[in-house]
C-alpha cells in the first residue's frame, strides 16, 4: 500500500488527505522528523500520514467484521456490558458498539489533552519557584531532592500524577465544563 501511495504525486496525496479532513501541511510537519522550510512538504511525510490513516481504516473494518461474525446473543451481551441498548438489527448493534468505542477514544484523547494542560500549568508554576523552594517541597513530600532544578521539577510532576492530583484537577475541569453547559441551557 505504501508503494501505491508513493506512486501518487504530491498534489494527489494532498488532495487525498484534504478529502479526509486532514490539513496536509499540518500533518506533514507533525509527522516530519526533520525541519523543513515553511510551505515545503516532503512526499514521504504525506505518504506516511496517509498510510497511517489507511491502517486505521483497516483496523476499524476488521473490528466491524469481528463484531459481525459474533453470534447475535453474544453481540447483545457485549452491548449490555457497555451499558448500551441491545435492540435492532445486527448491523445497528455493530454500529452502536463502534460509535461507543469511538466516543470512548475521543473521551480518552480529551482527558489526555486536559492532563497535558494541567501538567503544563503546574510545570510553569514549578519553574517559577527557586531551586531552594523546589528542594523544600521535595523534602516535604518525602521525595529525593536531587541537585538540578529540572530533576526536582520532574520528580514533583511525577508525584502529582502518582498521587492522583492531576486526575482530580482534570475532573474539576470537566465538572466546570458540565456546569457551564447546564447554565447555557
Amino acid at each position: 500500500k505504501k508503494k501505491e501511495l508513493r506512486s501518487n504525486s504530491v498534489e494527489e496525496l494532498k488532495r487525498l488527505l484534504t478529502e479526509r479532513g486532514i490539513d496536509p501541511f499540518l500533518a506533514a510537519s507533525a509527522n516530519s522528523s526533520t525541519a523543513t522550510s515553511p510551505g515545503r512538504i516532503k512526499k514521504d511525510d504525506l505518504v506516511d500520514v496517509l498510510y497511517g490513516e489507511l491502517m486505521k481504516d483497516e483496523a476499524i473494518e476488521a473490528k466491524k467484521n469481528g463484531l459481525r461474525a459474533m453470534a447475535t446473543d453474544d453481540l447483545k451481551a457485549l452491548l449490555v456490558s457497555k451499558g448500551l441498548d441491545p435492540v435492532g438489527k445486527k448491523e445497528a448493534m455493530v454500529e452502536a458498539v463502534m460509535a461507543y468505542e469511538k466516543k470512548c477514544k475521543e473521551d480518552m484523547e480529551l482527558f489526555d489533552q486536559r492532563v497535558a494542560g494541567v501538567l503544563a500549568k503546574k510545570r510553569d508554576e514549578l519553574d517559577a519557584l527557586s531551586n531552594q523552594e523546589l528542594m523544600d517541597i521535595c523534602l516535604e513530600k518525602g521525595l529525593k531532592q536531587g541537585t538540578a532544578k529540572k530533576d526536582r521539577t520532574e520528580r514533583l510532576l511525577m508525584e502529582l500524577q502518582q498521587s492522583g492530583e492531576v486526575e482530580a484537577a482534570v475532573a474539576a475541569i470537566a465538572q466546570i465544563g458540565r456546569a457551564s453547559c447546564r447554565e447555557r441551557v
